[in-house]
């Protein structure tokens, strides 16, 4: 493991210490380098994002559970570390990160957060999708698995939140879960992104015969009136 530089803050965000590990290219010698920045302060950094990160490393490297725990440690801020020192599992820690950093007492704020989302404020349904699954991530992280958000549930939020004609569409099609309105919205918006395109290069072409037209009748009038002088 190597220490390296440390990650600028800017507009609020923590200043972060990257840590370099290496991984081994399978059936090979070869190694590359898995760089991650430390958790220091979860109220301005994803750390579903990063716990993400984390566990693609520990795969990647393929570390055990007590290497993993230790390093572990060495990757997030103070605070959490006195919070987890007694745990000895990795998987134990993990558990108790996603309960500090995502309390119960937060559900409320992500849910409202989830419900209110609108389509209308993103360029693409992917961007929507995006966003929406990420506010799902974080509601569903302050309750007990037994407790999270159904795929019912989520339906009725993600619907909520088209705009009325992609609402009309779903309902007109009778789609039955998120996967399929959005397949079916994005083949609309790649199908009117082409309408658009067409149009544009027709729009185009019209231009061009129309500048022609005039810069040719102009030469005609002229050469008309040097025949009459």
């Amino acid at each position: 493991m190597q220490h390296s530089e440390f990650r600028a803050k800017e507009f609020g965000q923590p200043k972060t210490r990257k840590r370099t590990f290496k991984a081994k290219i399978p059936d090979s010698e070869e190694t590359y380098d898995i760089d991650i920045y430390t958790l220091e302060d979860p109220r301005f950094q994803d750390v579903i994002q990063w716990l993400s990160e984390f566990e693609k490393a520990k795969n990647e490297c393929k570390w055990s559970d007590n290497t993993s725990i230790q390093i572990l440690k060495r990757c997030i801020n103070n605070e959490l570390n006195l919070k987890i020192e007694s745990i000895k599992t990795y998987d134990e820690a993990i558990i108790r990160i996603k309960e500090i950093c995502y309390p119960e007492i937060d559900f409320d704020k992500y849910l409202n957060k989830l419900i209110k989302i609108k389509q209308m404020n993103y360029e693409t349904i992917h961007e929507y999708l995006t966003k929406f699954n990420k506010l799902t991530k974080q509601t569903n992280m302050c309750l007990k698995p037994s407790e999270q958000l159904r795929e019912r549930e989520l339906f009725k939020y993600f619907l909520t939140g088209l705009s009325p004609r992609n609402q009309s569409i779903v309902v007109n099609q009778g789609l039955r879960t998120i996967e399929e309105m959005v397949n079916k919205i994005q083949n609309i918006e790649e199908l009117e992104k082409q309408m658009m395109n067409l149009n544009f290069k027709e729009q185009e072409v019209i231009s061009a015969k129309e500048k022609y037209c005039k810069k040719t009748w102009t030469w005609k009038s002229w050469d008309f009136g040097l025949f009459l002088l």
